[in-house]
């Protein structure tokens, strides 16, 4: 078992890295009345990790990023990134958050209908189109 700092040095790390790691949960460590431990498969994670993240950012276009023998294909990744960004995308067009509406809440666009609480309706197993219905007689 390895403290955060010893984890640091092993990995090539900073402290501060591998405690936020931690602190996040990326990474699970054992909490004893000597602090924080992690195990050598977490050390080992930690220190892919990082020679990973390194060469993403030395070939940021590239399809395939080779990490020793790990052969890393990254065009999965980044249609989904790229995908999901779409979605982001088209939520900011649909939501707006200002002070003077619902208090900063944010709602949709035209409207003072708060997200959360189409998000709530939703969760609970509402469909989408009577919740659409509502927010069209709410913009009359």
């Amino acid at each position: 078992m390895f403290t955060p700092a010893e984890a640091a040095v092993l990995s090539r790390l900073s402290l501060k890295g591998v405690n936020n790691a931690i602190d996040k949960k990326t990474v699970a460590a054992r909490r004893t009345k000597a602090g924080r431990l992690l195990d050598e498969q977490t050390v080992i994670y930690l220190a892919l990790e990082r020679r990973l993240s390194a060469a993403i950012a030395a070939a940021p276009k590239r399809r395939i990023v080779n990490v020793g023998a790990l052969r890393v294909d990254m065009g999965e990744a980044r249609h989904e990134v790229m995908e999901r960004l779409k979605e982001l995308r088209r939520a900011e067009r649909l939501v707006t958050v200002n002070p003077e509406i619902m208090g900063g809440n944010p709602v949709f666009r035209g409207t003072r209908v708060p997200v959360h609480q189409i998000a709530e309706l939703l969760a609970t197993g509402e469909t989408v189109e009577p919740v659409q219905r509502g927010l069209s007689a709410d913009q009359r």
